[in-house]
């Protein structure tokens, strides 16, 4: 999540999305949704991505609340047959405002789960790649005991070797020296 960072874009013009975009402030401004509330810098960046998204989340749930109630506060009676269509136009407004804010979770919660799928893979293949050099090293080190075990055997055939050497040519000096010793 420290390298996601949500892209939000505009809506496609449309004739009710355009007449929003010159009275809605979220609109006006995209990024305010999703720094709406959310907490300096300066503190570094050492709370990760975890931190960004929580906030990004807790904005994207405010704005939709505030919207509802606005939706379904009640309204004031008209004080005219002209405020009929200012209070129409005005719920129009904010239902296409409230539509933008849930086209941005939409797109937020797809890309999360696209990055998440993504990080999923990397991890099998990572998996696959140390089991893959686990083998490796298992073989290495059975090959190497092989190695080890044949020297072994090598050394105690010579040591053998060499003891019985040593032991016929002790026997046969001491036969010469009886030799000796009777003449």
């Amino acid at each position: 999540w420290m390298e996601f960072s949500p892209r939000h874009g505009s809506r496609e013009s449309s004739p009710s999305s355009s007449a929003a975009a010159t009275k809605s402030p979220l609109l006006l401004e995209p990024k305010r949704l999703f720094n709406s509330g959310a907490p300096s810098n300066s503190g570094g960046q050492d709370e990760g991505g975890k931190r960004e998204r929580d906030w990004t989340l807790r904005g994207i749930k405010g704005s939709i609340m505030n919207r509802l109630a606005r939706l379904e506060s009640p309204q004031p009676p008209p004080s005219s047959s002209s405020s009929s269509p200012i209070n129409s136009k005005r719920v129009e407004l904010e239902a296409v405002d409230l539509g933008a804010v849930v086209s941005s979770l939409s797109r937020f919660m797809e890309e999360g789960t696209y990055l998440l799928v993504s990080q999923l893979e990397d991890v099998r293949q990572a998996r696959k790649e140390v089991e893959s050099e686990s083998a490796g090293l298992q073989e290495e080190c059975e090959r190497m005991e092989r190695e080890l075990a044949r020297l072994q055997s090598e050394r105690d055939d010579a040591v053998a070797r060499a003891a019985a050497d040593a032991k016929i040519k002790l026997e046969l000096a001491e036969q010469e020296r009886k030799k000796q010793l009777r003449k």
